[in-house]
């Protein structure tokens, strides 16, 4: 109804400016936007299809976002009817509105013939009513869907009434159409209410700002090649995602290049011009010095900004720029913090610079950075002083802050700050010299060490005590960091004596906690010798206590165990090594590479105490931890300890494995790894008896180790380096570097370097026949290793260390210590010690007199039918000699009425059952069809027996028994008192067990009257006696030994106990043989009794 009578009286009015309806300088207001070439921004494709389900859409954004060609595309994109209409000035004026809409509209597609209305001057008089009138027209008039665009419509006035046209017109907009409203403002506050109905959706500069990809796509499209990720990355934050200045930049780089660009930070003439022309010259001239003098400032609040321009509409001013898109962007916190866009920023900076005097710029630039830093933005105040060459002001401000900076560990932002100074000002300020040194130090020590040193000179000129304690600090922290060239140490450690007995005390407290913290260190990794450090160490450990720095701590608490360790005392460096794991991991004030160096130390005390699977577990962690924190300054030496702790418990493929990760470690070239790298490969090669390989990686082990210039690694390589020279013969330079160790040992008090000394001295001296010195040196090394407890035997051989520990337990030296030590390294020996019966054998099994199996300790007790066969098969075993047993002698032993098949079936069952019983399946082996008891696993006395009784008799044969060879004399006792009865004597019905029974009886016999007879020929007739009477408890029947015990009573005045013998040997013998003494018995009782008459 409404529509139609607007229709029949509505009459064309059209302005005075107009004169042709269809004139063609008109026609860009009224037409779409032509594209091409452009990108298409699917995202916001994407958001406008989600957001048309309102009925207006508000795009709003500032100059050159791309708000009209997004919108134009999105319609040619979709093909959607759309009236398109470009606001200006003249639209606040109804009629001319009006009149080009009407245009506007004629050019659309209609869905119906009848005629668009006009709107006469009589109506206009009552716009509101009238404009609901025109636009239900209007809309009728469209197709559905339709798209209405009302483009610039900034244009319009903020205070003019044309907005309540709108929003009456805008006010029924009948669904299938969608009117699309753009501006570089946010609503007016007239359409304030079609928001709050929910009636509009607002896309503003946050969605329209160009992503990181989207520049990647233009940059594309417009250069035709792809830059790299970071070259784009920083055309986005230079351009932060607007469009116009990316097309600009892009274009201006087609003649110098994007990376110049960039790298000069150039601002493209044509942008400087668009923000001249487009806000700059539209702002009154209060705003224009507002935004001149807040340049300066990256982000700003109401209150910096105030107290920067003296200005009380601040709020005012900002909100503004913000609202009407003026390059100005609007964050909210605490507080609203505002923020010019990049380029307008950099536009406003120059244009300030060519604006104010040179005076005022640069009170302008101090106050400003004065006020960031208040604000916390010290680095954007240190940017802006740089800029404007403040070079005292950003001195100031670095001093003031470089403290905080270094505590946080932010040495970045400092030395980026010390950067933007010139180089004769660092050089020619003692505090920039420091801090400098400071910044370098985490990552390139040595150039720390320079500017500490250039300061430490300085300061000591102005007597600056307590910055000269702090270079000194630095000097050595520096050093410590490189972990080479110890040597440096001397001076500096002769430079702080100097100053302490110079001056007496510190000058705070803090500086004496610096102080004593660096001078154990230096002590500890070059002067362990030297007469004060055990006070140092006191002092260290008193600052433990109190101190709040937790990294502070843990290094303290580091080298205070890595002296514990140095020195041999491991009990004290484990209460350093659990603080150290409690502050590590169970603080959050630690950093990761203090906890790293915190596990490198107990990395080291496992290697020490031998606790393998925990030492490659600490450094697993460590090493995780570095992959996670990114720091891998320590891994190298992490990794050097996993290989140290291999080769110690032998474990050659981990110890392989960890070798090559050393070698392709980033630190490797560094004098500290290269000497341990070359020191563990000495001694693989050495286990590989590769020799030669070992020589060579050993000299250069020394070579490093002489770079890293820390004597107890130094130590370690001379030693390592005797070794090997000892396997080529070559005893005097062998002796030379175990001097050398020595001398280390010495100066350093280490008593874990004088015990692997003294193991080493043992050895030497016992391979050259050299028995006593060896046994001297074997007693000093046992003593030593058994008062601290030690575990951990360089360059551990296996076969070398088992041989060295029977020879302690032989010669009875610190036994329960000795058997630990095989234990702990679970010791086989090549070259079974039979004859050293107190070996910690994990089975030993006893058939001579009884029979039992005895497992670490303690007796097996055998009990059920189950376990009797295989008894059988241990006792046929070692009946048949106990190596190399055909499985056939044993089957026809144990089976002998069973076939071929059985009998094999039987046997290994009754193996694996065996093998189960003796509780380590090692002892028995079973190769190519053979049986083997392994000795080096297994003692047996009658194994034992034969060997000792076999050295004991070789002398005999020799005639080397003298009455000084105390050797065979103890070799010959120790046979007859392993011999304890007949071979498995309750098995007399076993055909079997006859032969070496036998064979056992005769060589104990042997044995006996050998021994005996040389006690009588000696004329210790009471030793005789003793001998034969223990050959007797052994074998009762033994005639002869009767005979020479009653000589030897005889001879010993004893005629009454002779006699007594000769009645045990005629009644033993009727018993058990049935037979009477032989003549020569009866001649010897007729002499006793001959003497005893008369």
């Amino acid at each position: 109804m409404g529509g139609h009578l607007l229709c029949a009286r509505a009459v064309v009015i059209k302005p005075e400016i107009m004169r042709k309806e269809q004139e063609p300088a008109f026609l860009t207001k009224i037409t779409r936007p032509a594209l091409s070439g452009i990108f298409p921004r699917n995202r916001l494709f994407e958001l406008l299809d989600r957001v048309r389900g309102r009925p207006i859409i508000w795009v709003t954004g500032p100059p050159g976002c791309g708000k009209t060609t997004l919108v134009s595309s999105y319609i040619e994109a979709n093909d959607i009817p759309c009236l398109w209409y470009q606001m200006d000035k003249n639209d606040a004026d109804a009629k001319t509105f009006f009149y080009f809409m009407r245009l506007a509209a004629k050019k659309t597609e209609t869905r119906n013939s009848s005629r668009l209305s006009v709107l006469s001057s009589e109506y206009l008089k009552e716009v509101s009513t009238v404009t609901l009138w025109y636009f239900e027209s209007l809309y009728n008039w469209l197709k559905i869907p339709s798209v209405i665009v009302f483009d610039d419509y900034h244009e319009i006035p903020g205070e003019s009434s044309f907005h309540e046209v709108i929003r009456n017109g805008l006010s029924k907009i009948p669904e299938g159409i969608n009117v699309i409203m753009i501006s570089r403002n946010n609503p007016p506050p007239a359409l304030i209410r079609t928001c709050i109905h929910q009636q509009m959706e607002i896309l503003g500069y946050n969605e329209l700002r160009l992503t990181l990809e989207e520049v990647d796509e233009i940059v594309r499209l417009r250069t035709h090649e792809t830059l790299l990720k970071e070259t784009v990355l920083r055309l986005h934050s230079m351009t932060d995602g607007w469009a116009a200045g990316l097309v600009v930049m892009l274009l201006k780089a087609k003649t110098e290049g994007v990376e110049h660009l960039l790298r000069n930070r150039h601002i493209p003439e044509e942008i400087f011009d668009y923000f001249l022309c487009e806000i700059f010259d539209k702002t009154d001239e209060d705003t224009r010095n507002f935004l001149l003098k807040t340049a300066f400032l990256p982000k700003m609040n109401e209150e910096i900004v105030e107290k920067l321009t003296g200005c009380r509409d601040t709020s005012r001013i900002l909100s503004g720029l913000n609202r009407n898109n003026q390059f100005t962007e609007k964050f909210f916190y605490s507080e609203p913090v505002y923020q010019y866009h990049p380029l307008f920023r950099s536009f406003l900076m120059q244009r300030a610079k060519e604006t104010f005097p040179k005076e005022t710029l640069a009170v302008i630039c101090r106050d400003t950075a004065m006020l960031l830093d208040e604000a916390a933005q010290a680095r954007a105040a240190a940017e802006l002083l740089h800029d404007v060459a403040d070079w005292n002001t950003l001195t100031q401000l670095i001093t003031k802050h470089a403290p905080l900076a270094l505590a946080q560990g932010k040495h970045h932002l400092l030395e980026e700050s010390l950067n933007k100074l010139p180089r004769d000002i660092i050089e020619n300020t003692t505090w920039l010299l420091y801090w400098t040194g400071a910044c370098h130090l985490p990552r390139r020590p040595s150039h720390a060490r320079n500017y500490f040193e250039k300061a430490f000179e300085k300061f000591k000129e102005q007597e600056d005590l307590s910055g000269a304690f702090l270079a000194w600090s630095g000097i050595v922290d520096a050093i410590e960091y490189d972990f080479e060239g110890f040597e440096k140490f001397d001076k500096w450690i002769h430079a702080a004596e100097e100053l302490t007995n110079k001056y007496g005390a510190f000058p705070s407290e803090d500086i004496r906690s610096r102080v004593v913290i660096r001078m154990f260190t230096a002590l500890v990794l070059r002067q362990p010798e030297h007469s004060e450090i055990r006070t140092w160490a006191k002092l260290a450990i008193s600052l433990t206590e109190n101190l709040e720095d937790m990294n502070a701590k843990i290094h303290t608490l580091f080298y205070l165990a890595l002296y514990r360790m140095y020195s041999g005392d491991f009990e004290k460096a484990n209460l350093m090594i659990n603080a150290l794991r409690h502050l590590a991991w169970s603080g959050e004030k630690c950093s990761p590479l203090s906890r790293i160096k915190a596990g490198y130390a107990e990395a080291w005390y496992c290697y020490f105490t031998g606790t393998h699977e925990n030492c490659l577990k600490v450094v697993s962690d460590c090493l995780e931890l570095s992959r996670a924190s990114g720091i891998h300054t320590m891994d190298c030496k992490l990794i050097s300890m996993s290989a140290s702790s291999a080769l110690n418990a032998n474990d050659y493929k981990t110890a392989e494995d960890m070798l090559e990760k050393m070698a392709s470690s980033s630190n490797f070239h560094k004098p500290w790894e290269l000497s341990q790298y070359h020191w563990l490969k000495s001694q693989e090669s050495l286990l590989r008896r590769d020799i030669s390989q070992a020589s060579l990686h050993a000299d250069l082990a020394l070579k490093s180790g002489d770079d890293v210039g820390f004597p107890f690694l130094m130590g370690l390589y001379h030693l390592t380096k005797a070794y090997i020279i000892h396997e080529l013969g070559k005893n005097e330079d062998a002796a030379g570097h175990l001097a050398h160790a020595s001398d280390i040992a010495s100066r350093m008090k280490s008593k874990i370097l004088k015990f692997y000394i003294s193991w080493a001295e043992a050895l030497f001296s016992l391979d050259q026949g050299d028995e006593a010195s060896g046994l001297k040196s074997l007693r000093k090394a046992m003593s030593i290793g058994k008062r601290h407890g030690y575990v951990n035997i360089l360059m551990d051989q296996p076969s070398v260390t088992a041989k060295l520990c029977a020879k302690a337990l032989d010669a009875e030296i610190e036994v329960d210590y000795v058997r630990e030590l095989i234990r702990k390294h679970n010791l086989a020996p090549d070259k079974t010690p039979l004859h050293v019966d107190n070996w910690p054998w994990r089975l030993k099994i006893f058939a001579l007199g009884r029979f039992s199996v005895v497992r670490d300790g303690k007796a097996v007790r055998f009990s059920g039918k189950a376990q009797q066969k295989p008894l059988s098969m241990l006792k046929a075993l070692l009946a048949f000699g106990g190596r190399e047993v055909r499985e056939d002698q044993i089957a026809d032993a144990l089976w002998p009425d069973a076939d071929g098949d059985m009998a094999h079936r039987s046997f290994a069952t009754t193996l694996h059952r065996l093998r189960k019983l003796l509780g380590d399946h090692r002892a028995v082996k079973l190769r190519d069809g053979r049986l083997t008891l392994d000795q080096r696993y297994c003692w047996v006395d009658v194994w034992a027996f034969q060997r000792t009784f076999g050295q004991a008799d070789a002398a005999w044969r020799k005639g080397t028994a003298r009455a000084d060879n105390k050797e065979v004399i103890r070799l010959a006792q120790k046979a007859i008192e392993i011999y304890k009865g007949p071979f498995l004597a309750e098995e007399n019905s076993e055909y079997w067990t006859f032969p070496l029974r036998e064979l056992l009886r005769s060589k104990f016999l042997r044995g006996v009257s050998k021994l005996g007879q040389y006690w009588e020929k000696d004329g210790q007739w009471g030793k005789a006696a003793e001998c034969y009477q223990r050959g007797l408890e052994v074998d009762n029947i033994a005639e002869d030994f009767y005979r020479r015990l009653m000589i030897c009573y005889y001879r010993l005045g004893l005629r009454a106990e002779a006699l007594t013998v000769y009645e045990r040997c005629k009644k033993m013998l009727s018993m058990t043989l049935g037979i009477s003494p032989s003549s020569d018995t009866e001649a010897i009782c007729k002499s006793l009794l001959c003497e005893k008459n008369s």
